[in-house]
């Protein structure tokens, strides 16, 4: 009876991965990333991020740092070492910082290297960056009406709209302005 679960299991694994198909967009996928990510299913996270590594290639940047991110939080070392290796020539930023403490990198001369690397792309991005803000407004926005605001800030990399994703809701849209 276990080689049957197991074999069910296996089965499961394989079609919910071959259903990312359905999705049209790399949009699509990062939502659907997000929602595994709030649900802490990391494995299918990178599942999905590994199938739009293949399916939209012009979204290189933002694959390669969430496939490093998610490696690294799966303790998938080699592979994040991988990805930060292969978008550091391109000039990616990735925030390494962040890792110097994980005990997995704090002795690793790969990671070290590379996060002197990153940090030195870090500062020249700092040095050409400008304030980008975008202000959404409940949908029956009223001038009569008070309205609790939230302010959204993104890092380590990040953009806005990929921060979007985790912050968008139906109460967020009619209840609150955002920033």
């Amino acid at each position: 009876m276990k080689s049957v679960i197991i074999i069910a299991f296996i089965i499961i694994q394989q079609t919910s991965f071959g259903q990312l198909e359905k999705y049209s967009s790399f949009e699509q996928l990062d939502s659907l990333w997000a929602g595994y990510m709030l649900n802490n299913q990391l494995d299918s996270a990178t599942l999905v991020f590994e199938y739009a590594q293949k399916e939209y290639p012009e979204r290189d940047k933002d694959i390669t740092y969430t496939l490093g991110f998610l490696y690294a939080l799966t303790k998938r070392d080699s592979l994040a070492l991988v990805m930060w290796s292969y978008g550091q020539p391109k000039g990616y930023y990735f925030g390494l910082n962040r890792y110097r403490n994980n005990e997995q990198f704090k002795n690793n001369k790969k990671f070290i290297a590379l996060a002197g690397r990153d940090k030195q792309i870090g500062d020249s991005l700092n040095n050409l960056s400008h304030v980008e803000y975008e202000i959404r407004l409940p949908e029956n926005y009223s001038i009569n009406k008070s309205y609790p605001i939230v302010f959204v800030f993104h890092g380590n990399g990040s953009k806005m709209e990929m921060s979007k994703v985790n912050w968008t809701s139906e109460l967020m849209h009619e209840d609150f302005i955002a920033v």
